[in-house]
């Protein structure tokens, strides 16, 4: 079973160690800033480096911005599913241009690859959200 859970920003990084710790399979919405601050909690794992973790999401911030009219709202998920991994969930949403899904997905895929994630790719569609994981083993 997979724990989600929506913490305060300041329990945020006490509570990602504990379920690190324990190598419990757990996810947490946050924001980009909590995903930085907590990675570095995490430490390394394999070819997980918190650096090219938070490089990662600063270039996801910047490919959101870069759509015109940035006509969608994301957010983080970070978490282990027995190793560490990333995602980010788009609410979709119209506001003059349609966005291109397929070239957002594959900046993002070229980005996990510059943070050396062993799996990056588009993990749900739907008609009100979309979803791309990045997950290191």
């Amino acid at each position: 079973m997979v724990a989600t859970k929506r913490v305060r920003s300041s329990k945020l990084a006490k509570a990602c160690a504990a379920m690190q710790a324990a190598r419990l399979v757990w996810h947490a919405e946050m924001t980009a800033d909590e995903v930085r601050g907590v990675v570095g909690v995490i430490g390394g794992y394999n070819e997980f480096d918190p650096a090219k973790a938070r490089a990662l999401v600063d270039g996801i911030e910047a490919a959101m911005a870069a759509i015109p009219g940035n006509p969608v709202r994301h957010a983080f998920m970070f978490g282990r599913e027995y190793s560490p991994c990333l995602y980010v969930s788009v609410t979709k949403r119209v506001v003059g241009e349609e966005v291109d899904f397929a070239a957002l997905a594959e900046r993002l895929k070229g980005l996990g690859e510059d943070a050396k994630a062993d799996e990056a790719w588009v993990d749900r569609e739907t008609r009100l959200r979309w979803e791309f994981r990045w997950f290191w083993d």
